[in-house]
Parts: structure tokens; sequence; C-alpha cells
């Protein structure tokens, strides 16, 4: 199964059927389905319409780009109010949800390689993103050979690190 809930945020995962649920391990290398669409158009902007010279601003180290951290950009997925939409605005990498957040950071590093960070609505998703990127630090960077996924019959999916019941682990919408 293709499991991505946001653009770049995800991978495969061999499931297995058992009487009550499904569960597996994704795949040890990054791989994925190509995208299609349902309708026979373009699908609208994923720029929020939103003054990125607002919001709150920070600096960041990190890669803007998610797919420079697919582990991490995977998991900060149990954090967000729905699917993360990307794009470009100029030098700028934009990230936004259908609940009004968004986070713009820039593409070109400054001085002691900070990009600018801004944020703004209910989910600051940047915050987020670095939280998800600490913690997977702190774990000591597992590649997606030491995730799995378990999906009960009430629709809920629990990835899990290293085993289900190890106590680690990230429930997605």
């Amino acid at each position: 199964m293709d499991l991505k809930p946001s653009v770049h945020a995800g991978n495969l995962v061999s499931l297995t059927r058992h009487a009550d649920s499904l569960e597996g391990r994704f795949l040890p290398r990054w791989a994925g389905f190509m995208a299609i669409r349902d309708e026979d158009s373009a699908p609208e902007t994923i720029v929020p319409t939103v003054d990125l010279d607002e919001g709150t601003r920070s600096t960041t180290r990190l890669d803007p780009l998610p797919w420079s951290s697919l582990v991490p950009w995977f998991l900060v997925q149990a954090a967000m109010p729905g699917t993360v939409a990307f794009g470009y605005r100029g030098d700028t990498a934009v990230f936004s949800t259908d609940d009004g957040s968004w986070a713009a950071i820039s593409l070109k590093p400054g001085e002691a390689d900070e990009r600018e960070a801004r944020q703004g609505g209910p989910v600051r998703i940047w915050d987020e993103f670095e939280a998800a990127q600490r913690t997977w630090d702190e774990l000591g960077r597992p590649n997606w050979d030491r995730l799995g996924l378990t999906v009960t019959p009430d629709g809920r999916h629990r990835v899990w690190l290293d085993a289900p019941a190890s106590g680690i682990g990230w429930d997605l919408s």
C-alpha cells in the first residue's frame, strides 16, 4: 500500500491481514506509486494567498524541501490538521493546510546557514516539523525499515517504531 498523507510524506508498506487488523512494515527504501488525480483538471493552487511577510518570524537550519528529510516529514503528518500542500513562491518554500495554517521558508540560507522562516494560522507547521526532526534525531534517525503500521477496524492508522508494542508511535488522521 502506498501511504502518503501529504505530498512526499510516506512510503510503501507491506500489510498482512489479520482477523481484525492490517499490519506490516514499510519498505526499507523510499518508493511510491505515481500520484493520479480523480478529475480531468489541474489542482487548485497550493500556495496560500496570505501575505508571506506576515506571521511569526524565526530562523531555521533545516532544509525546507520535504524530500531532504523523508522520514521526519512523514512523521510530522500526525500533528497536521489535514493534508499539507507544498509549493513555491519565488525563492521561498511554502507549506499550507486547509485550516489556514502556513509556513514560508527561504530556500537560500544566510549567515550561519540559517534560513528565514515565517508562519501563521492555528498550527505552526514549521515548529511541528522541527519538533519531529528533533524526535527523529533523538530516536537515532531510524530509517523506513524500522517503521511499521497497524490499521484497526475503527480506521485508526498507527505508525510504530520497531514493534507495534514498542510504546513509540504516531497516530495518523
